[in-house]
């Protein structure tokens, strides 16, 4: 195998800026076609270990990460102090899968493949004699035919986050039921924010538990182990237990301003994200699915399918905005919208592109007011 001298700059058919999981997604999937070699422009920083998680039927497009899973559920639950509900899934399953496991994966198949991946920042984009030439911040130039950016969007002042503190952790005895995702537990502190526990039970010693807020103020990190103490002690009173590692996370919800791309935007810039969850891994696949397809079929240009519809993206920011104006109606708001769904249909509306029935489902087992005025507000104002 030899890679192109970082020195030689010559014209690719492909540049992608960034080298995160949308950027190398597209890289992997362009293996074997004519897009090949290709250069991906990522930010030198190590990027630390985050689980990943996705609703799974069985799609093709999932099918590297489901070999590279750690785990998948059949059953996820949501708790609150007055019901536990759980939901089962027939098509579906939830699947856990490491970041860095797959990103390596992924990068070590282009670089068999030829690419080239070039580690810099991207300063600006200019065009010459009909060529699009990206402009590194060293002074460096990359020439390519198509180029791809799949940075992640501006955030905008008074913004609503989903941010959290993960541990890893074993117990010395069998503690968790290893066959049920927690996806909510509500059963905590509510005094910072829209406040729950999220937990998967790797096996029944093993987990990842999360203290996860809703709100615009991010906390320090000794806040949210503070929760997750409280939380073992009052779940696993008797469970001695030990942390493995720790993960962080800071997911912008709304006031999100798409960057102004030196390409076609990808990833969390072309709407991947389900803004009312964060989830974005399996969106970010079908999405890039569809481009790959696209490419090959035509050479005047490329849809970029977003990871919803337009009414569940309208939906998403609605239901924010409920969220944003009654923090303390949030468990009863999220126990609603899961009672009203069997697992499958649960599961498709958060994949995005689910039916009219499904969303209809969901509206008709709110609390019809402060939708409505929400709603007013999201579409007048």
């Amino acid at each position: 195998m030899s890679l192109h001298n970082e020195n030689n700059f010559n014209s690719y058919p492909t540049a992608i800026i960034g080298a995160g999981c949308a950027g190398l997604s597209l890289a992997y999937k362009l293996i074997g076609s004519q897009q090949v070699p290709l250069t991906i422009l990522e930010a030198v920083k190590s990027r630390k270990e985050h689980i990943w998680a996705f609703w799974d039927d069985g799609n093709k497009d999932l099918e590297t990460a489901n070999a590279l899973a750690i785990k998948s559920w059949n059953k996820w639950s949501i708790k609150t102090k007055l019901e536990n509900v759980t939901l089962s899934g027939e098509k579906f399953k939830y699947t856990a899968l490491s970041s860095l496991r797959f990103e390596n994966y992924l990068k070590e198949k282009i670089k068999n493949e030829g690419f080239h991946i070039l580690n810099g920042f991207v300063s600006k984009i200019k065009h010459h004699k009909g060529r699009k030439i990206l402009v590194l911040k060293d002074g460096r130039e990359i020439i390519a035919k198509n180029i791809f950016d799949s940075r992640p969007p501006n955030v905008m002042k008074g913004a609503m986050y989903q941010h959290f503190v993960g541990w890893n952790i074993e117990t010395l005895l069998p503690s968790f039921d290893k066959s049920e995702a927690i996806l909510m537990d509500f059963r905590v502190s509510q005094d910072k924010g829209i406040h729950f526990i999220y937990l998967l039970p790797f096996t029944n010693r093993k987990a990842l538990i999360e203290s996860t807020v809703f709100s615009n103020t991010i906390l320090p990190n000794e806040w949210y182990e503070k929760q997750i103490k409280k939380y073992l002690k009052d779940n696993y009173p008797n469970s001695e237990w030990k942390i493995i590692n720790k993960e962080k996370g800071i997911i912008p919800l709304t006031n999100l301003e798409n960057k102004i791309s030196m390409g076609i935007p990808i990833g969390m810039n072309a709407n991947a994200m389900r803004v009312s969850s964060g989830y974005a891994f399996a969106q970010i696949q079908k999405q890039i699915s569809h481009l790959v397809k696209s490419l090959a079929l035509t050479k005047k240009g490329y849809k970029i399918n977003p990871g919803s519809s337009y009414l569940e993206q309208l939906m998403d920011k609605i239901f924010l905005d409920v969220l944003k104006n009654n923090n303390n109606k949030a468990p009863e708001i999220f126990l609603n919208m899961f009672k009203s769904l069997n697992g499958d249909e649960f599961a498709r509306f958060m994949n995005g592109y689910s039916s009219l029935w499904v969303k209809g489902k969901i509206i008709n087992a709110q609390e019809k007011n402060i939708f409505i005025k929400s709603a007013l507000k999201v579409l007048f104002t």
